[in-house]
């Protein structure tokens, strides 16, 4: 019953890919946006971990 299941990972990890990336991308040329472009590029990695993570089969 753990894990996320396979529609799940389209909901949760794909909208947080794109949010993470968008993020990361604006910010990183902007002087003094260190910090907030490592916050998107977290953001990204996790729904990248999660949007490709193998689902779970029982």
């Amino acid at each position: 019953m753990g894990g996320i299941a396979g529609g799940r990972r389209w909901e949760i990890g794909m909208p947080l890919l794109i949010v993470g990336a968008v993020i990361a991308g604006l910010t990183v040329g902007v002087r003094g946006a260190g910090e907030l472009f490592w916050i998107g590029a977290g953001v990204a990695a996790v729904g990248a971990a999660v949007f490709f993570s193998a689902p779970r089969r029982p």
